[in-house]
């Protein structure tokens, strides 16, 4: 008997994890439909911090920020939703909502069209839907090996094999994709300004000159950390360095 006990013991407590997650996801939701927004953001928070990694509770707590007026803070946790799930055509909306009402603007430096359409293809997929298809493929790709193997027909091994090869060049592009994805990712390194202003400095120091300033929302890219100072780029090619507590990573 002790033997079936076991695994039943390991299994209650992620039940009970699970049925206090949905409890606070349904509380919290109840507080923003009530226009709690406040109480609504520290349960979101709480979830959050508890190790759950969701697109919607993100998507819910930025429109969450937004109702009262953090606009750093509800950019932050669209590009967070939208790093999940990409596609997700709400959470695109409210993000270029979101975006259109921070106070910097700022124009993209053109790009070369292919790099351009590299960069739109490998941000349209994460990185575990890309290891999907790839796995899918592969799988595939030992079902119809096998079949043209054990198969003796020869009009059917002959549409096997025209099945298998496009098969094999798409499984490679999609293995050449997920590198990329990887690559890029850790090379680029993004963050959300969270303060209403900040300076920007010209080397990590609080006695250096202010070469220009940043608000709240906008989203810079991060190039390089000395103890609290970060140096970041902006968009249109702009370099500098800012204090650390006033952005963060998405």
């Amino acid at each position: 008997m002790r033997r079936f006990l076991t695994p039943l013991l390991v299994l209650i407590p992620i039940f009970l994890f699970a049925n206090n997650i949905d409890h606070k996801i349904s509380t919290a939701n109840d507080f923003y439909k009530n226009k709690q927004y406040e109480s609504a953001i520290e349960l979101y928070e709480e979830i959050i911090n508890s190790g759950i990694v969701s697109s919607s509770v993100y998507y819910n707590l930025g429109n969450s920020y937004f109702r009262i007026g953090k606009l750093g803070l509800s950019v932050l946790n669209f590009e967070k939703a939208k790093k999940i799930d990409p596609n997700d055509e709400d959470i695109i909306h409210n993000l270029e909502f979101v975006t259109s009402r921070i106070t910097d603007k700022v124009d993209p430096i053109p790009q070369f069209f292919l790099f351009g359409w590299w960069e739109f293809f490998i941000s349209t997929f994460t990185v575990n839907m890309l290891t999907m298809i790839c796995y899918i493929l592969y799988l595939l790709i030992i079902i119809l090996v096998l079949s043209f193997i054990f198969n003796k027909a020869a009009r059917t091994k002959r549409k096997i094999f025209f099945t298998l090869i496009p098969t094999v060049v798409f499984m490679f592009a999609f293995i050449i994709a997920l590198i990329g994805k990887i690559s890029y990712e850790s090379a680029n390194e993004y963050a959300v300004i969270i303060e209403s202003r900040i300076s920007v400095k010209n080397s990590p120091d609080e006695k250096e000159r202010d070469i220009f300033l940043l608000h709240e929302g906008l989203k810079i890219k991060i190039e390089d950390n000395v103890d609290k100072w970060v140096k970041i780029r902006l968009a249109d090619g702009k370099v500098g360095w800012v204090e650390k507590s006033t952005v963060t990573k998405i």
